[in-house]
């Protein structure tokens, strides 16, 4: 009987992915009517994981919480995000199995219904969702409701920023003449002319042209707004003797070109996306890659070494390979997953690639993205963005980039795919700074050896290299002029330093030697209190290093590690993005499985 009863509780069972699913996706009443009944395991106020049956959704709320019997009574409130994704523990069903309601009359039966019942309901939302995603552009990103609920990331914190507010742009909206189209249950069916919207009014108006009072006599178009393609410039338009319907028209031909332009960029976003989903992917794949790096290469070119970015932003620690925590992230983020459509910055800190299978989709999707949104998408390089490091098999066998590269294509296109990427990769800048406050970089702050502190100096300065390897052996750097010597080592520091332990040994500015490797550095206290102080600065985000929650605080909260990837080479840790806005800092977690 107690096997039978486990069975059919595990049997109803429901994730806190699939409440969210159906909280998204389902009228609120079906949602309340369909949970009645089944069985989910949470975490109470006392941080421990029980498991219990719903017996009703909280009417006093609107966001899902649920009522559950964990055998003693309808008596425990559970948010959705505090429903666990992990199935029921051994110990926690034998507790469950204990309580007075597993010993109900004809519990068993109810438990299997209730598990009918979830079957058909994932059955008709997969069978839906099916059905629309034809009319989905490429690159679109699906499941985002449109309060874009949460419910699977910790509650935010927060830390005083002191910082001066930026003023407000002072650029005219652009008109964009493609309407997204929201369907009644709250997900994007697709992109359509405006024209088609305007034809509908005026068929309805019985009317051949509208009244365009208050219409400016010029419109600023620019399709794409922070977008990569050609601009169009600003053209006019005449209000008199013109109809609505002319002036979109207008637009829409001006902006054909532009809007065809982009496909390609979507439509390899969307290989990167089937590619991960297990699916076949383009037989062009290769080729369209070497296209990408070549456009990417333009763009990124004309950035400096050392970036000024604003917030608000969204910043990122590693990555490697993980797409399934990228394409998450940038689901809840992206504003019905087009970043046109989203006001807020995004900033990786570097290491896209290595110890994770899907390097180079996790690369392919971020510069796809860069070049929708170049001064809106930022990248940083990290230690594994170098060819010594990502070309390493010996180290890191088949979670090398090199190795994979070579495995999803045929040995000569791999390898090709492998360098052209890492010329991609020696363009990219080492430093960002947010608001002139915040100091990113993928490691730390450079290394100071007393003088006058020159440093961000060295890094604005024009003639900055752009290393094709990070790393040299010492006999080639010491060929190297002493201004390129001193750029690599900065190059170096900020890619490959770590905070110092505070019982490890650091020298009079701070600095110590980093177990990494002979040359490499740690930063202490004193680093960061003098590197903060003389440049003005308030905080240091930075990666480098996994970290159980995803994200670290430490020396005073000045201090910021990110780890953006979560059950990292199987350590079940969470993964974390950190948000500036708004005068705050507030910090992001996807929190472990189970």
């Amino acid at each position: 009987m107690e096997a039978q009863l486990e069975e059919a509780l595990n049997s109803a069972w429901v994730s806190r992915d699939v409440l969210d699913t159906w909280l998204c996706r389902l009228p609120y009443d079906v949602y309340k009517k369909n949970v009645q009944g089944v069985t989910v395991r949470f975490l109470t106020a006392d941080v421990v994981y029980k498991v219990g049956r719903v017996h009703a959704v909280s009417p006093q709320q609107g966001d899902g919480t649920l009522i559950v019997d964990a055998g003693l009574g309808a008596n425990e409130v559970v948010l959705p995000k505090n429903v666990s994704n992990s199935l029921f523990k051994k110990n926690e069903v034998r507790t469950w199995l204990a309580t007075p309601i597993s010993k109900s009359k004809g519990l068993i039966d109810k438990l299997k219904a209730t598990a009918e019942n979830i079957k058909e309901i994932k059955e008709r939302i997969g069978s839906s969702k099916k059905e629309r995603i034809t009319d989905t552009p490429p690159g679109s990103a699906r499941g985002v409701s449109s309060s874009a609920r949460p419910h699977t990331v910790a509650a935010p914190t927060k830390t005083n920023l002191a910082t001066t507010a930026k003023p407000a742009s002072t650029n005219n909206p652009k008109l964009f003449p493609r309407a997204l189209i929201i369907a009644a249950d709250g997900y994007p069916s697709g992109h359509v002319p405006v024209s088609e919207i305007v034809n509908k009014a005026l068929s309805k108006n019985g009317s051949s042209s509208m009244d365009l009072t208050g219409l400016s006599a010029s419109a600023s178009f620019s399709p794409l707004g922070r977008g990569v393609m050609p601009s169009l410039g600003v053209f006019s338009v005449s209000a008199e003797g013109s109809t609505t319907a002319d002036i979109v028209s207008m637009l829409e031909r001006e902006s054909q070109g532009v809007c065809g332009a982009e496909k390609w960029i979507r439509d390899l976003m969307q290989i990167c996306v089937d590619s991960w989903k297990g699916n076949d992917v383009a037989k062009d794949f290769g080729t369209r890659i070497m296209h990408l790096c070549s456009e990417a290469q333009r763009v990124l070119q004309q950035e400096p070494i050392a970036l000024k970015v604003s917030s608000p932003i969204c910043v990122f620690g590693d990555i490697h390979g993980n797409f399934a925590d990228l394409y998450y992230f940038m689901q809840k983020l992206l504003v019905f997953g087009e970043i046109s459509y989203t006001g807020t910055g995004f900033l990786f800190l570097g290491d896209y690639v290595d110890r994770g299978v899907y390097g180079l989709e996790c690369t392919v999707y971020l510069l796809c993205l860069k070049l929708l949104a170049p001064k809106q998408v930022f990248l940083l390089r990290g230690n594994h963005e170098s060819p010594e490091v990502n070309g390493d098999i010996k180290q890191y066998g088949e979670l090398s980039f090199k190795h994979e590269c070579q495995s999803k294509f045929p040995a000569r296109e791999g390898e090709q795919v492998w360098e052209t990427i890492n010329k991609v990769f020696q363009c990219l800048p080492v430093v960002a700074v947010i608001d002139g406050k915040i100091f990113c970089a993928h490691g730390g702050i450079p290394r100071y050896e007393g003088g006058d502190d020159d440093r961000l100096q060295i890094l604005q300065s024009s003639t900055f290299p752009r290393f094709a390897t990070i790393q040299v052996q010492p006999s080639v750097a010491a060929q190297e002029a002493p201004f390129v010597q001193a750029c690599r080592r900065m190059v170096e520091d900020l890619t490959w330093s770590d905070p110092a332990d505070r019982s490890a040994p650091v020298d009079s500015n701070g600095f110590g030697h980093n177990p990494r490797g002979v040359g490499l550095k740690t930063f202490g206290s004193k680093a960061v209190d003098q590197f903060l102080d003389s440049n003005g600065f308030t905080h240091i985000f930075r990666a480098h290093q996994e970290k159980s929650s995803g994200l670290r605080i430490c020396d005073n909260a000045r201090v910021i590690t990110i780890f953006s990837t979560s059950d990292y080479i199987g350590h079940q840790n969470g993964a974390g993005v950190v948000f500036v806005g708004h005068g705050s800092i507030r910090l992001v977690i996807k929190e472990a499985a189970g």
